[in-house]
């Protein structure tokens, strides 16, 4: 049995253009067929908000490199 975990995630771009492609290329790289965003536009930058489920695999992944940032 592995655990998950939802965290809150973004990808941002300069243009509604160039936010769309990230999204759909985000989806793809998911493999979800309705990933959900929440978009906002603030100081000329486009941010679409999503939630990624992380598995264990991936969260032990990211533990190992924030070791290397101390």
């Amino acid at each position: 049995m592995s655990n998950t975990f939802k965290i809150r995630n973004f990808i941002k771009a300069k243009s509604e253009k160039g936010l769309r492609r990230l999204m759909f290329d985000k989806q793809i790289e998911l493999g979800m067929a309705a990933l959900a965003f929440d978009i906002t536009y603030a100081k000329g930058t486009w941010v679409a908000w999503y939630y990624e489920i992380l598995k264990n695999d991936k969260l032990e992944i990211l533990a190992n490199d924030s070791t290397k940032n101390d």
